[in-house]
């Protein structure tokens, strides 16, 4: 596997869209799951850049270049839509000052792969923007990623915000912190964290089949 990161990591510092397409075609010949190539090569490939980026290796035009092909290699591995019929709707978005969105683009897959409708908002939302469009859509679930420490009050005053909503939807907490910090002492203790992809899934699916239970 570490072959595949590393070559991974060269396609995305080059920018190449083809080369990254043949790269994806091979790693999913070789048998890796959608989430094994999101959680294990793409989000470590992404670390290896950040690790360059702060040794000043690469330049931030570097990364955005490496972050756009990314984000292309994740298009292609989303789900191909299933007959309409009614989902449960995730919300998802970068909390108010966090940039990094690859990972937040990874969970939206993960959700859609197991029956959730999901509105994407991208990085750096304001908490009012965030707040206002929870009241609007309503959603079951609202999933915030957060990175960096130094965002963490931001955070907690939207998720105090966004479970003070009259339809109380479900909060979820991802991103780089969950795994590298106890955040537990901070939030509402109905508030989920997942440290990684895999954390995701398994919530999700844990939640299908309540979800089926609750309609025999």
């Amino acid at each position: 596997m570490q072959n595949l990161i590393n070559d991974l990591t060269k396609i995305l510092l080059e920018g190449d869209w083809f080369k990254a397409e043949d790269w994806l075609e091979e790693t999913k010949s070789l048998g890796y799951s959608p989430i094994e190539i999101q959680e294990d090569i793409i989000k470590a490939s992404m670390y290896n850049l950040g690790r360059f980026w702060e040794k000043n290796m690469i330049t931030v035009a570097d990364e955005h270049l490496a972050t756009i092909t990314a984000d292309f290699l994740l298009t292609r591995l989303q789900p191909a839509q299933a007959p309409a019929a009614p989902k449960p709707l995730a919300m998802l978005f970068c909390i108010e000052g966090e940039e990094h969105y690859i990972g937040l683009k990874m969970s939206a897959s993960i959700l859609r792969e197991n029956g959730w409708n999901v509105k994407m908002l991208g990085s750096n939302l304001p908490i009012d923007h965030a707040v206002y469009f929870a009241r609007k859509w309503k959603p079951d679930l609202v999933g915030m990623s957060i990175s960096i420490s130094t965002l963490l009050p931001n955070l907690l005053k939207c998720e105090e915000k966004i479970r003070a909503l009259p339809h109380q939807p479900m909060t979820l907490i991802g991103g780089r912190l969950v795994s590298l910090y106890n955040l537990e002492s901070h939030i509402d203790e109905k508030t989920i964290l997942v440290s990684d992809l895999y954390d995701l899934e398994r919530w999700a699916a844990d939640f299908s089949s309540a979800e089926e239970v609750k309609q025999i």
